[in-house]
């Protein structure tokens, strides 16, 4: 698949990324697509239109707050109209910039989508791995394919019980701990479905917490690792799918 393929390639070229320290994952990220926009600005855009158009906005902004000053209200209309318009060629000037980064933004971002949304565990460290399925599989069986290198505390074959927590869905569960630092998969199997989570333990990158293995998320897989957040608090905004990592990337990204 070409997710996969884009994934092998970030994995060569950013993968020294994961074994920084505390927020400089992000931060390397964030830079690593900044220096992007810059060289496809420089390959691709009008440096002399763009540095005017730049000086051009920020005259405007100190007439701008003369005008407010001076409660100059014709000359505050003219110079917010221009403004505008300043604006739009702007955006125009920065389309082709944009055009040429984007192959390179979009593997940045499924990279970290993929490697960065949670911390990896140590070795020897018990997480908890957690499958949800719809409320007709109660009771029915489960297993995770043994892996080398993983021990389970509870076994690897396990029964769909109702979620206490919500009611609404069957859940099962197993106690994990690996040996050695590594990326693994762990591959639940359902019946005829099988589903993968990756892994992360040691240096190698942590992976996601939860995974909705279907369109319509009746088929979820959770794993308790410690979701990574710029400065070790900020949270992300689910409700618009922006994740924890994805809000640091962002403040850090975004000027």
């Amino acid at each position: 698949m070409l997710n996969d393929s884009l994934l092998k390639l970030g994995d060569v070229f950013l993968g020294w990324i994961v074994r920084l320290p505390g927020d400089l994952p992000l931060a390397a990220l964030a830079a690593l697509s900044a220096l992007a926009l810059i060289g496809a600005r420089k390959i691709a855009g009008n440096g002399d239109l763009l540095r005017r158009l730049g000086n051009d906005r920020r005259r405007l902004k100190e007439l701008l707050r003369c005008a407010k000053a001076s409660g100059d209200r014709d000359a505050l209309r003219r110079h917010r109209r221009v403004l505008g318009e300043l604006v739009l060629r702007t955006a125009c000037a920065e389309f082709r910039p944009a055009l040429v980064a984007l192959p390179l933004l979009a593997i940045f971002a499924l990279w970290g989508f993929e490697r960065l949304p949670c911390h990896p565990a140590a070795p020897g460290e018990t997480v908890e791995v957690k499958l949800y399925y719809p409320l007709p599989a109660v009771g029915q069986l489960v297993h995770i394919v043994p892996i080398e290198g993983i021990q389970s505390e509870n076994g690897w074959i396990r029964k769909f019980a109702l979620d206490g927590a919500t009611s609404a869905c069957a859940v099962a569960s197993w106690r994990l701990a690996a040996e050695r630092p590594g990326r693994y998969s762990i591959v639940l199997v359902s019946g005829d479905n099988r589903h993968v989570h990756p892994w992360g333990v040691g240096t190698a990158a942590g992976g996601r917490c939860r995974i909705a293995h279907t369109a319509d998320k009746k088929a979820i897989s959770t794993i308790t690792l410690w979701p990574r957040r710029l400065l070790g608090w900020i949270p992300g905004i689910p409700a618009i799918g922006l994740d924890d990592w994805a809000m640091g990337y962002l403040i850090l990204a975004v000027p």
